[in-house]
């Protein structure tokens, strides 16, 4: 609410309306209207703006964005991690100062939106081919918000006391695929936002339902969307997550607010549907990259080739278990990536192997095998995240050993016989991932259907032919 009386403040509401409209509020705190107040300003504002002749409701179904070939996609992925400020080169990290008296007075008219109850889903997004990231500098993240000699973000956002920092995908050729900015609160760093911008369509996401309704804001339709809490700590403290999907001019953009206050998330949110409904994002600038396209290659191996690439065929098995037969290979290399991907299938079964440099996996961390309690499934019952300890919960799920430490027990301690799943075969599953230190290398490996000593057989030939 705090926020809210600072941002009337600024627009110069003359007394009797400022009192009209607080009364308006105060009578949306009632239990049963208590979902409208958390709003915050729509229906207050729609009293006061011209909501009637510029927004209204409709149904607008969202259009699928097109999909490239399959083929054409190569990176499996989460998205980029954008740098936490602090860490970024000051000219990266652009700070918001908190907004001060003299402030420039003018009239915003704000149109509220509509907010639906959703699920987030985990949601991957496939790189193009030669996908390459840059950091963007303050400056160019002002300009992409407010256009061509920027220097500030617009008042609009309420983003004062935010540092942003920001990251910059390109596919193989230099064009610009989609990019990201996050905010995290001076104050709060619990608080934070995240904008993902996409040239000429939405951006990859699977947050808006094929039905979901939109609110019309200048003729543009926002989608409008809030669910699932997120925590910080062991202290169980939860905030909120609300987001909008819009068009903004040539772009399209996706919204998402995490704030401690329910209210701030929201108002975060639909301070940012009014800004970018009626200006467009600046894209001409970093449209194109104007520097040299880091090299890379990926395609599709035989298991032949795969055994004699250079870097990795001697971390490829030659022979597998009965059963299973080899289905795809794939081998990648390019800016913060260098792997080979392979694939054998069986009847309800697999065997998936990651061989990649150990430089591009974050936080190696390397298991003690005398730490039993760190690793071994026998000791705690499924489902995992109830039985293993919060301490050990990360490594557990993904433990490895250096190579000198890999022994057929070991192994087998990772191998849990699963029997009766619905819809499944009876049979062994685990993971684990071996380091090999001389060569920097990585090898991850996830079985379903092959025992613990034929899980060890996999790996052991690699322990002489590494040496």
């Amino acid at each position: 609410m705090d926020h809210y009386r600072s941002y009337m403040d600024r627009i110069g509401l003359r007394p009797e309306e400022h009192r009209a409209l607080m009364d308006r509020l105060k009578e949306n705190t009632a239990p049963e209207r208590r979902r409208t107040a958390r709003r915050l300003l729509p229906a207050a504002c729609m009293a006061l703006c011209c909501l009637a002749a510029l927004g209204v409701w409709r149904m607008w179904k969202l259009p699928v964005p097109d999909v490239p070939p399959e083929e054409e996609q190569v990176q499996v992925t989460d998205g980029p991690v954008v740098t936490a400020p602090g860490t970024a080169g000051e000219e990266y990290v652009l700070s918001v100062p908190l907004s001060g008296d003299d402030q420039e007075q003018q009239m915003f008219c704000i149109f509220g939106v509509e907010y639906v109850e959703t699920i987030r889903p985990d949601a991957q997004i496939l790189y193009p081919q030669g996908w390459f990231e840059v950091e963007l500098r303050g400056e160019e993240m002002a300009q992409l918000l407010a256009g061509p000699g920027a220097e500030e973000v617009p008042w609009s956002l309420f983003w004062g006391g935010y540092d942003l920092t920001g990251r910059a995908v390109y596919d193989g050729e230099g064009a610009l695929w989609q990019l990201w900015l996050t905010g995290v609160s001076r104050s709060d760093s619990r608080n934070g936002f995240t904008l993902t911008v996409r040239p000429g369509d939405y951006p990859l996401t699977d947050m808006i339902a094929p039905d979901q309704t939109a609110t019309e804001i200048g003729g543009v339709a926002v989608y409008g969307s809030k669910g699932g809490r997120y925590g910080w700590d062991d202290s169980g403290e939860m905030g909120y997550v609300y987001e909008i999907t819009m068009m903004s001019g040539d772009a399209g953009l996706n919204f998402q607010a995490r704030q401690l206050e329910e209210e701030d998330a929201a108002l975060l949110c639909t301070m940012a549907a009014n800004t970018f409904a009626f200006s467009e994002l600046y894209l001409e600038e970093l449209a194109d990259y104007d520097g040299a396209v880091p090299d890379w290659w990926s395609g599709s191996l035989t298991w032949q080739e795969a055994l004699a690439d250079e870097k990795f065929g001697d971390y490829v098995p030659a022979h597998v278990p009965g059963g299973f037969a080899f289905e795809n290979a794939w081998r990648e290399w390019g800016q913060g990536r260098d792997y080979l991907r392979l694939y054998w299938h069986g009847y309800y079964t697999g065997i998936s192997i990651d061989i990649r440099d150990a430089d591009t996996w974050e936080n190696l961390t390397l298991t003690d095998p005398a730490d039993r309690e760190r690793y071994d499934v026998s000791l705690y019952s499924i489902p995992y995240a109830d039985s293993v300890p919060e301490a050990y919960r990360q490594e557990f799920d993904n433990p490895v050993f250096a190579i000198e430490d890999v022994t057929p027990e070991v192994i087998a301690a990772r191998m849990r016989y699963v029997d009766g799943d619905s819809g499944d075969v009876s049979g062994y599953r685990g993971n684990f991932a071996v380091y090999y230190a001389g060569e920097n290398v990585l090898v991850r490996y996830s079985l379903d259907g092959v025992t613990p000593q034929e899980a060890y057989d996999l790996i052991a030939k690699k322990e002489s032919a590494a040496s």
